[in-house]
């Protein structure tokens, strides 16, 4: 969504779908505590938090990048579509916590976008 309004392209979102969201750098981080603590088996990494409406990205999207909110075109999702939600209960017996707000994850993902950008 955020090359997308940056590039100022349509952002078709999925209508009543929400997500939860989680950087990856406090995924990297969960990751780096299990393989340190000598656990064994399956951890879930994520963010268990409020999820967000995909339109709610949308438009923060828009506002980050300074493009035009007409851009986002909400759609039907296809049918069948499950949403799911993970427990994180065994990371967070480990003392991990999702640290990074999805707003400042998407500034630093919007940051490095244009640094990758070919000049």
């Amino acid at each position: 969504m955020l090359r997308q309004a940056d590039a100022r392209e349509p952002i078709p979102v999925f209508r009543g779908e929400a997500r939860t969201f989680c950087w990856i750098g406090d995924v990297v981080r969960a990751i780096r505590l299990v393989l340190e603590s000598g656990e064994t088996g399956a951890f879930n990494i994520g963010a268990d938090g409020q999820a967000v409406a995909l339109a709610d990205v949308a438009r923060l999207a828009c506002e980050l990048t300074g493009a035009p909110q007409e851009l986002i075109e909400e759609v039907e999702p296809p049918p069948g579509r499950v949403m799911t939600r993970i427990s994180i209960e065994r990371i967070r017996a480990l003392g991990w916590r999702p640290e990074v707000p999805l707003d400042e994850g998407m500034r630093l993902l919007l940051e490095s976008l244009r640094g990758a950008a070919p000049a």
